[in-house]
Order: C-alpha cells, then sequence, then structure tokens
C-alpha cells in the first residue's frame, strides 16, 4: 500500500512538471522533469533513480492490459499511456 502511495505521489509530480495527464507524458517530458530535479533541486542519484523507477512502475501499471486504463484513456480522450521511462533515460545505478 505504501509504495503505490509513493509511486501515485511521484507520478503527481511528474504530471505537474509540465501540467500533463499521465496519457500525455512523453520520454522527453521524464527527461526534463529529471534534468530539473538533477540541476535545479541538486537531489542525489540515488532520489533521481527512486523517482525514475516510481514513475516507471505507474506507467507500468496503467499501460498493463489486465486493468484495461489504455482503452478507458482511448475512449475517453483518444489517446493512451504509454511507458516514458526507459534505460536509456534514466540515472544508472551508481558506486
Amino acid at each position: 500500500m505504501c509504495r503505490h502511495i509513493v509511486c501515485s505521489a511521484t507520478a503527481f509530480g511528474a504530471a505537474r512538471h509540465r501540467y500533463a495527464y499521465p496519457w500525455q507524458w512523453s520520454p522527453a517530458m521524464v527527461d526534463a522533469w529529471l534534468g530539473d530535479l538533477r540541476s535545479l533541486q541538486d537531489l542525489k542519484r540515488t532520489t533521481i533513480r527512486s523517482y525514475s523507477e516510481s514513475v516507471r512502475s505507474f506507467c507500468h501499471f496503467v499501460t498493463d492490459p489486465l486493468y484495461e486504463w489504455s482503452g478507458t484513456c482511448e475512449d475517453r480522450f483518444g489517446t493512451h499511456p504509454i511507458q516514458v521511462v526507459h534505460e536509456w533515460n534514466t540515472t544508472v545505478q551508481g558506486p
């Protein structure tokens, strides 16, 4: 339960950063958000990694066919959420 709250709160922070709903997110938006967290807020690498993993988990949930969120968003908004966190746009685990 707590993990879902943290994941949702982090995803909400990502949404607020670019004023976009999850079905409007793109990898470029995540890049900009994580970049701002690194440069403007001077957060540690582990914190950035945690945030990106939370957004990855949230996107995994909303794109999982089991929950039918993609179809619901497509019907209501004409588009659907996608996975926006990938290996190439996240912080690598450091020493």
